[in-house]
C-alpha cells in the first residue's frame, strides 16, 4: 500500500514540475519577447 502511494506521490510530483517548466518557459519567452534585447528593431 506504502509503495502505491510513493508511486502515486512520483506521479502528481513530476507532473506538476511539467506544469511549473511549462509555466517558467512562456514567461520567459513573453518576457523575452517584451525585453529590448528579443526585438529585432535594435
Amino acid at each position: 500500500m506504502e509503495k502505491l502511494y510513493k508511486i502515486k506521490a512520483e506521479k502528481i510530483l513530476s507532473y506538476d514540475t511539467g506544469k511549473i517548466l511549462c509555466l517558467l518557459r512562456r514567461l520567459s519567452m513573453s518576457f523575452y519577447v517584451n525585453s529590448p534585447y528579443g526585438s529585432d528593431s535594435t
